[in-house]
């Protein structure tokens, strides 16, 4: 269980200066940060150290003096990059001092260490609750540090259960405004539930928004799972549209369902086509011919009713005796169409019961567990 307070070791045998404070100074256990770390378990290792410890110190006093390891945590000049290096190593990089031009920076990463060596003693890191621009500023820098150390298996638990807690709406909401830089996020935390909503989001947009994104995602190396999970997506959407397309083969015979099937098929060709909707991806509300389909059967096709009989006169066929009848027909085609199209209806997103406008995209596509991009690596 996650304690509250950092831990004072006075029998560790690791010293951590992390700045020129002497309240930033810690003294923990190399066993502790060797297993969780396996940085400090090479630094502290006798082969690193030529197997003489001649790298170390000796505190403890005269009752308890012992070899050591120091630390100090130093920062390139003008940048608020930090990393331990060992006391007294020869290097151009410094430590953060009282009255230091670079104080705000620096104490953000600062601050990380703090957090990073607390939650190798299972404290729990006191993560911002301010504005989520600022809380991901500060988890990106703590993933960051932990990265370095490579235990970025004890940060990653807290920062998950942090954004749970305090962010998932905000977090949500931005996968959808900006899902290219919440992938980002969600890869630099190995946040599962972050990465598959911004998926979703991402893999559903207009084709100028997810070709706009390759550069992101090649920098991210999951280009090649994008691009994969794009091309289904496609393909799921034309395949949607044929099958709406060969619904003119069902109905032969019946009254009048002939013509109703043609003004149907007709407003997918002018839809797809002249209009740029569906599975050509070529604007941002090209899932509007969907979802107009779908409402539309639920309406049973009256907002279409007038275009409808526009169409039974200009065949040459007097509509006013046969409306109910034409009406029928054109509802049922609709109804058909609309069961072709439940599955890319299906909102797949962790925000179902959001508004969403008719014009958003389709969130049919996700990422399975197994398909993210740091799992088996």
């Amino acid at each position: 269980m996650a304690t509250t307070g950092f831990p004072r070791c006075s029998d560790g045998d690791v010293k951590i200066h992390l700045s020129s404070d002497p309240k930033d100074t810690f003294v923990l256990h190399s066993f502790q940060l060797s297993l969780h770390s396996s940085w400090f378990k090479a630094s502290m290792s006798e082969r690193w150290n030529g197997g003489d410890f001649t790298n170390t110190s000796v505190f403890g006093g005269r009752d308890g003096e012992k070899e050591h390891w120091e630390y100090e945590l130093r920062f390139e000049k003008g940048t608020g990059d930090g990393m331990l290096m060992r006391k007294r190593a020869s290097t151009d990089m410094e430590m953060m001092v009282g009255q230091d031009e670079l104080i705000d920076m620096r104490v953000e990463c600062l601050t990380a260490y703090k957090h990073l060596l607390g939650a190798v003693y299972h404290v729990k890191p006191r993560l911002p609750h301010g504005s989520f621009e600022k809380a991901k500023s500060s988890i990106l820098q703590l993933a960051s540090v932990a990265a370095i150390y490579d235990c970025g298996n004890i940060i990653e638990p807290h920062i998950d259960n942090h954004l749970s807690a305090h962010w998932r709406d905000q977090a949500l909401s931005m996968c959808a405004e900006d899902p290219v830089s919440m992938l980002s996020f969600a890869t630099s935390i190995k946040s599962e539930w972050i990465f598959m909503e911004a998926a979703t989001n991402l893999v559903g947009t207009s084709s100028a928004i997810f070709d706009a994104a390759q550069a992101e995602l090649q920098k991210l190396h999951v280009a090649d799972l994008f691009n994969k999970k794009r091309a289904e997506f496609v393909e799921t959407l034309r395949k949607c549209e044929y099958d709406m397309f060969c619904m003119q083969s069902e109905f032969r015979g019946e009254p009048f369902a002939h013509e109703a099937t043609d003004f149907f098929c007709q407003y997918l060709r002018d839809s797809l086509g002249m209009q740029g909707l569906g599975s050509r991806l070529a604007h941002p509300e090209y899932a509007r011919l969907y979802k107009t389909i779908n409402a539309s059967a639920i309406d049973n096709g009256n907002s279409y009713s007038r275009d409808l009989m526009h169409y039974i006169a200009v065949l040459g066929i007097d509509p006013v005796p046969i409306t109910d009848v034409v009406m029928s027909r054109f509802a049922y085609v609709l109804q058909r169409a609309r069961v072709i199209l439940q599955p890319i209806l299906k909102d797949a997103s962790r925000r179902r019961n959001a508004q969403q406008s008719q014009d958003h995209g389709l969130l049919f596509m996700t990422v399975a567990d197994e398909e993210l991009p740091w799992v088996n690596k």
